[in-house]
């Protein structure tokens, strides 16, 4: 999950990787351990799905949903002879 300021990430086995995008753009100082940054860390885990779901094939520009065999674009079904929105 990103904001403008912050990278956060979490990860299946329960890690977390929270990162400053200003201060430390290539992500060498993990900060998801630090105290100071728990309520910014809330705020951005809040947005991550409570479900994963698999990708749409060719979705590489926007995460689909994509379930059995049909992918989905803001609660709307794509045609499966239709091109993926861009």
């Amino acid at each position: 999950m990103r904001s403008e300021d912050w990278r956060y990430i979490r990860y299946a086995d329960g890690s977390e990787e929270r990162y400053d995008m200003v201060k430390d753009p290539k992500d060498f100082t993990n900060l998801a351990s630090n105290p100071e940054y728990a309520a910014e860390k809330r705020r951005l885990r809040k947005h991550i799905p409570k479900i994963d779901r698999a990708h749409a094939p060719g979705s590489a520009k926007r995460v689909l949903p994509y379930e059995n065999g049909v992918a989905n674009w803001e609660g709307e079904d794509i045609d499966p002879n239709e091109a993926i929105p861009d």
